[in-house]
Order: structure tokens, then C-alpha cells, then sequence
């Protein structure tokens, strides 16, 4: 596998760690307005004699916002080196394929190509982006 691909896929993973994080993030959220507080200030019920779950509920809304911020890094820097390819074929398959995660049958009905020709341009665009890192050691 290019190291191409490898940052590609590593961007795809961290977008759907995101969507697993903020939904766990919100499910401690409702543990917490169970338990008696909600977050606009006010009790709903009773002084909760334990607000260990609201400490633990903003750690984990600081980690979740500090991986977000960490992967919004990464996906502008790969951005910055994807912009400088030549192809602009290239450059919306990749930003369709790994930033907004559609699929090759998806691209191929968008840009009325064929499933095959944008296997190809993938393989293309992955070795255009291989010769770019290569130039800018992002990697």
C-alpha cells in the first residue's frame, strides 16, 4: 500500500472514530441529565451526591474536541499537498473518495464515468499524491 493511501485511509478512520466518539459523547451526556443535571445550569432533580459522571463527561468532551482539532490538522495539511496536483480529476476523485467517504459507484455515476476508468484515475492520482508527499516529507 502507497503511503498515499495510507494517510488517505488514516483520514477515512479518524472521520469514523469521530462519528463513534461524539455519539458516545452524547450518550454520557443523557447519563448525566438522568442523574439530575442538565447543561444549562439548572437541577432538574435533586443535588446529585456523585458528579463524577459530569468530570468524566467534560474529559471526554476535551479528548473528543482535542482529536477532532488534532485530525482537522492533519486533513489541511494532506489538503495543502492535494491542491497542488496538476489533474483536477484527481484532485475531486480524492476529496470524494476520502474526505466526503463516497464510493467508486457513487464518483462514477457523479462524473458520468466508468467504474473502471475511475479505478484508473484513482491508481493515477494515488501515485501523483505518492511523488507530492514525497517533495513536501509530510510523511
Amino acid at each position: 500500500m502507497t503511503e498515499a493511501k495510507k494517510l488517505l485511509l488514516s483520514i477515512m478512520k479518524r472521520d469514523k472514530i469521530i462519528e463513534y466518539k461524539l455519539e458516545e459523547l452524547e450518550r454520557q451526556k443523557r447519563l448525566c441529565e438522568v442523574r439530575g443535571i442538565n447543561f444549562e445550569g439548572e437541577r432538574v432533580q435533586g443535588s446529585p451526591k456523585n458528579e463524577n459522571p459530569i468530570i468524566e463527561y467534560i474529559q471526554m468532551k476535551d479528548d473528543v474536541q482535542a482529536y477532532i482539532n488534532e485530525t482537522i490538522k492533519l486533513k489541511r495539511e494532506l489538503m495543502k499537498v492535494i491542491d497542488k496536483m496538476e489533474d483536477g480529476n484527481c484532485i475531486g476523485l480524492l476529496y470524494k473518495r476520502y474526505f466526503m467517504r463516497k464510493s467508486y459507484n457513487e464518483i462514477a455515476k457523479e462524473t458520468k464515468l466508468t467504474y473502471k476508468h475511475i479505478q484508473r484515475l484513482h491508481e493515477r492520482a494515488l501515485r501523483e499524491l505518492d511523488s507530492l508527499l514525497e517533495t513536501e516529507k509530510m510523511r
